[in-house]
């Protein structure tokens, strides 16, 4: 999800699978009676976050890169969201932080060769064995 884009119809179809989840989290941690009912709950608030951390990279990159063709492009959820959020007046809102961290992982993604060499890792990893942290 955080290499390859999500086609709009996938990320639909996750984004609704991600508030289907997180409904369920709320409706649980509502009605148990006591903690101990749902000791999973750090657990399976991580994964929920990690989800949510991935759908909104993919959706501000599918965004970033399909937004200027139409609001269809999109998604229908996205563009529901939108028209919600503005009223229907045709914008998309997407928060800084996400462009940011889309853009960062982009830029890492095609430049990695440049920033740290093959020579440079092979050296890395036996200092940390010989620290004794690696291998």
């Amino acid at each position: 999800m955080l290499i390859l884009p999500l086609p709009p119809l996938l990320l639909d179809f996750s984004l609704a699978i991600s508030i289907i989840f997180s409904v369920l989290i709320l409706m649980t941690a509502l009605f148990i009676h006591t903690p101990l009912e749902f000791s999973a709950f750090p657990t399976v608030l991580l994964i929920a976050t990690m989800l949510r951390l991935a759908l909104n990279l993919a959706s501000t990159r599918l965004i970033l890169s399909r937004g200027h063709e139409g609001t269809d492009d999109t998604g229908h959820v996205i563009e529901a969201f939108g028209n919600f959020v503005m009223s229907g007046k045709g914008y998309t809102v997407v928060d800084a932080a996400t462009v940011l961290s889309t853009h960062l992982t982009e830029l890492l993604k095609n430049n990695m060769a440049e920033l740290l060499s093959y020579g440079e890792v092979q050296k890395l990893q036996k200092e940390l064995q010989r620290a004794g942290r690696f291998g």
